[in-house]
């Protein structure tokens, strides 16, 4: 079954090739955790802190993240195909080669965000902010960008 870790502090945390596979950690603390190689496929963190969390190619596809905070996470490399992040903020995330092929962006907020090599493909990030952005080598077919801020951003 599914573990219910709703609101659960893991602040800091060493979670470094854990699988925890839809695993509930709505509104969970992980700022700062350590989530590299980690499998949290279809795993629910709605509005979970992931601030400067370290979650270097981990697997996230088919995730829920909308409205989590990844503020300065390191995404590098990290697999979010098919993930909802509608209304996310990754302002200043690190997302180098990340795949995000059919991810929901709406409204997700990716100020200062380093895409380079990011796969965008089939990404809606319909009024999203990517001001500042670095999408330079990143993949963008059949991307929507309809209404998004690209002030700034350097392709």
């Amino acid at each position: 079954g599914k573990a219910d870790c709703r609101e659960t502090d893991l602040s800091n945390a060493e979670l470094s090739s854990t699988n925890k596979a839809k695993i509930n950690l709505r509104r969970g603390y992980l700022s700062g955790a350590n989530l590299t190689q980690a499998v949290l496929t279809e795993a629910v963190l709605s509005r979970a802190d992931l601030s400067d969390a370290i979650i270097i190619s981990a697997n996230l596809g088919q995730a829920s993240l909308r409205e989590a905070f990844l503020t300065g996470a390191d995404l590098t490399g990290s697999d979010l195909r098919s993930a909802d992040l509608v209304g996310a903020d990754l302002t200043d995330a690190v997302l180098i080669d990340a795949n995000l092929a059919h991810a929901l962006l709406s409204r997700a907020m990716l100020g200062g965000s380093n895409l380079t090599g990011a796969n965008l493909n089939k990404v809606d990030l319909a009024d999203a902010n990517l001001s500042g952005a670095i999408l330079n080598d990143s993949k963008l077919i059949e991307t929507n960008l309809s209404n998004a801020d690209l002030s700034g951003a350097d392709f």
